[in-house]
């Protein structure tokens, strides 16, 4: 989220920027090991794109793999 917004989280350079840190969303996922909850963030823009489970993915069996 560092790299999206373009500050660390709780620095002053993040206020009134129009785009910041909204909390997280929960996502549940399905492995070859079982279902397991993520706790995803999200801007209040909605512009942040996870790199690892995309938006919308349910099920991945190549998450033991990239880990």
């Amino acid at each position: 989220m560092e790299n999206h917004l373009g500050y660390e989280k709780h620095s002053l350079e993040g206020s009134n920027t129009g785009n910041s840190r909204n909390g997280y969303c929960k996502k549940r996922i399905k492995t070859k090991f079982g279902q397991t909850e993520l706790k995803i963030p999200r801007d209040r823009n909605g512009e942040f794109e996870p790199k690892i489970i995309k938006k919308y993915e349910t099920a991945t069996n190549q998450l033991e793999e990239q880990m």
